[in-house]
């Protein structure tokens, strides 16, 4: 059965908002079950400018599968969560996109994740260009060569 918590950290002063998902979604991949969704701000100047591919880019997005044999911890707010070394290298997806603002972008990812829960989107890499026709308005991170390390 799918589950799914979301958690969401408002912007304040010196603090970017993002927001972040967890999905349990079994028929996905024969062996990763959970993913992570992470939304986050490009925006706030949080002392390094953040990398962004595109001037008009304000939000960036990234799917991970979780290691199925590491337990993350996604209980109360946003910055209690923990992956806890689960995050599988590379990401799966990672988009740069614009956004009107924080809720614009959050209402994007939030329905996308909505896919995911009703069945329509997988997470799993085998449906990129489904996601890339998702971000077509965006910019691809993988197609730059992009890991990182969590």
């Amino acid at each position: 059965m799918e589950r799914m918590k979301t958690a969401r950290m408002e912007r304040q002063q010196g603090q970017a908002f993002s927001a972040s998902w967890w999905v349990h979604v079994p028929w996905a991949h024969p062996v990763w079950d959970d993913y992570a969704i992470m939304l986050m701000d490009l925006t706030t100047d949080m002392g390094t400018p953040a990398i962004k591919y595109r001037d008009d880019v304000t939000h960036e997005m990234q799917v991970w599968a979780l290691h199925p044999d590491i337990d993350v911890n996604v209980d109360g707010p946003l910055g209690s969560w923990t992956w806890n070394g689960a995050l599988l290298m590379p990401a799966n997806y990672g988009y740069q996109f614009a956004a009107e603002d924080d809720d614009s972008a959050y209402n994007r990812i939030r329905g996308i994740v909505q896919m995911i829960m009703s069945r329509q989107l997988s997470p799993d890499t085998d449906f990129r260009r489904r996601w890339d026709r998702l971000f077509s308005d965006g910019e691809t991170l993988l197609e730059r060569g992009w890991v990182v390390e969590p």
